[in-house]
Parts: C-alpha cells; structure tokens; sequence
C-alpha cells in the first residue's frame, strides 16, 4: 500500500509541475461529479425514479475492473467512506459549494484558485479509493 501512495504522490507532483496552477484536471470527471454532488444527485435520483436501479452493476466500467463488480449505490457508499475516513467530508461539502459558485459566476481565476484547494482535499480519499481496488479508469 505504501507503494502505491507513494506512486500516486509521485503521479500529482507530475501534474502539478507539468501543469500548474490547473493542475487540478488530472483527476478527471471525479473531481468534479463528487465536488458538485452528481454522483449523491444521481442515487437521489434513482431513488426517486427507479429504485431497483440502485443494485445495478455500474455501467461503463471496464471488465475486470473494482467498478466492474459495485452496484451504484456501493461505488457512492465508497466514495462517501474514502472522503469520511480521510475526515475531508465537511470540507468536500463546503469547497463544492464554493466551486459550484465560481462555476457559476465564471470566473475562472476564482474557479481554478477554488478548484486547487478541492483537488488537495482529493488527495486522501483518491488514495483511500485506489487502496480499495478501485483503478485510475474506475474514478476518473
């Protein structure tokens, strides 16, 4: 496991000399559809909607993947317990707020200032998600 932090580290201190204060879009969709809450809107949704959806296998995963063999509702209670584990939970919650509002406004120094200090928050728990099994592909 150490390896692994290690090698995910090594991954974001690439990113961040390559590119700079947009760093940030390494992580991907991820960043974003757990910043805005997508993924909780999603399972809200399905609980509305369609309820037995919720046990279904994750769609667009790759085969072999951790994804591969999570329902919706188990890839979002991992990522709810990565974030919570990690103690950014609160913080996720208050940054996706702010990034919801510079997404807004369009601003994009705003946004890019706002969106680096919600990638740091990402860190712990995108480590935590990745020692589960989860791969690269599954959260971004």
């Amino acid at each position: 496991m150490d390896n692994l932090r290690e090698e995910i580290l090594g991954e974001i201190e690439e990113a961040k000399a390559r590119l700079g204060q947009r760093w940030y879009v390494w992580f991907g969709n991820f960043l974003l559809e757990t910043a805005s809450g997508r993924r909780h809107n999603d399972v809200d949704e399905f609980l509305r909607d369609n309820p037995e959806r919720l046990n279904e296998i994750y769609s667009g995963s790759q085969e072999g993947s951790v994804l591969a063999t999570k329902t919706q509702r188990q890839f979002i209670e991992d990522i709810d317990k990565a974030f919570r584990d990690a103690g950014t939970y609160d913080l996720l919650i208050e940054r996706g707020e702010l990034l919801s509002r510079a997404i807004e406004s369009q601003m994009r120094d705003s946004r890019d200032d706002t969106e680096c200090q919600l990638a740091e928050t990402f860190i712990e728990p995108y480590i935590k998600l990745r020692e589960m099994g989860y791969s690269r592909e599954d959260l971004i």
